[in-house]
C-alpha cells in the first residue's frame, strides 16, 4: 500500500449493554485479526450502548480511552469510536480518534438526538474537529449530525474523509443510507460510517449497514470476515475535485 492510499476497516458489533469489558474485548479480538489496516472505525457508544447513565461516564484518562490507546499503539492501527465522557461536571457524547503514536483527537457531538434523553442530559459540542493523519485531512462527526448538512459542509475542501460512528436503528434505515450518500456527493469526500448491530436495551433493532463511500457516493467497502474493508485513494480524490470544481460555487 502506498502513502497515497489509506486502508480502513469498519467493525459493527452487537453491543453488550453497559458492559465495557466485554465490548472492549470484542475490539481487541477484531484488531488481532486485522493486517495492513490504517484505521478501524467502531459504532457510536461502542463500549456501553446508547445510554446516558452517569455511572458509566468516564474522563479522557478512563478505562475506555486507556484500553483503546493501548490497542492502537500495540497494533499500529488508529481507532475511532465514541464514549460517554465526563468533563467539568458535564456529559458529552465524545468521538475519539487515537493514532498508533498515541495521539488523541476528539469531537463532542453537536446535534443531540431529540427523540431520546441525550438532548436533555448531555452537553452539545460547538467545535468541528479536522486533523491530519498520514497526509489525509479527517473530519469527525457522530450519528444524528448526519441530518444537518450545513454543519457538515466541507468548505474549501477542508477535509478529505468524514468518519461517522452511529447507533442508527433499522426503522430509519432508508434515511441512513441516502443521507450518507448525499454527504459524500455534496462534500466531494470519502465517508466512513460504522453502525451497531443487534438490539439495544430499548428493544430497537440495528443491522449495521455501515459503509465506506467514495466522493461520488459509490460503495467501496466489502466484507472480510466480520469487518468491512476499503482502500481510499488520495490521488483519485484530488483528480476528481480538480476536474469537477463544484466546491468553488458553494454558498
Amino acid at each position: 500500500m502506498t502513502k497515497n492510499e489509506l486502508k480502513v476497516a469498519v467493525f459493527e458489533h452487537d453491543i453488550v449493554w453497559a458492559d465495557k469489558e466485554s465490548n472492549i474485548l470484542k475490539v481487541k479480538e477484531v484488531v488481532s485479526e486485522l493486517t495492513d489496516v490504517d484505521v478501524l472505525v467502531l459504532p457510536e457508544m461502542f463500549a456501553t450502548g446508547f445510554t446516558f447513565d452517569e455511572n458509566l461516564a468516564e474522563e479522557d484518562n478512563g478505562l475506555i480511552i486507556n484500553c483503546i490507546k493501548s490497542v492502537a499503539v500495540k497494533s499500529g492501527i488508529a481507532i475511532c469510536g465514541t464514549f460517554l465522557a465526563r468533563e467539568n461536571g458535564n456529559l458529552y457524547n465524545r468521538c475519539f480518534f487515537i493514532t498508533p503514536e498515541g495521539d488523541y483527537h476528539k469531537y463532542d457531538k453537536k446535534h443531540l438526538f431529540c427523540l431520546s434523553k441525550e438532548k436533555d442530559l448531555l452537553t452539545a459540542g460547538d467545535e468541528k474537529t479536522v486533523f491530519d493523519f498520514k497526509g489525509w485531512n479527517i473530519a469527525l462527526f457522530v450519528c444524528y449530525d448526519l441530518r444537518f448538512p450545513v454543519w457538515m459542509r466541507n468548505s474549501n475542501n477542508m477535509y478529505d474523509v468524514i468518519i461517522l460512528p452511529a447507533n442508527w436503528p433499522d426503522l430509519r434505515e432508508f434515511a441512513w443510507k441516502h443521507l450518507l450518500i448525499a454527504r459524500a456527493i455534496e462534500n466531494q469526500s470519502y465517508v466512513i460510517a460504522a453502525n451497531r448491530t443487534g438490539y439495544d436495551d430499548f428493544k430497537l433493532k440495528y443491522s449495521g449497514n455501515g459503509m465506506v463511500l467514495d466522493y461520488t457516493g459509490v460503495m467501496q467497502s466489502e466484507f472480510r470476515g466480520n469487518v468491512k474493508i476499503a482502500t481510499l485513494n488520495h490521488e483519485k480524490l484530488m483528480a476528481f475535485r480538480n476536474k469537477y470544481q463544484f466546491w468553488k460555487d458553494a454558498d
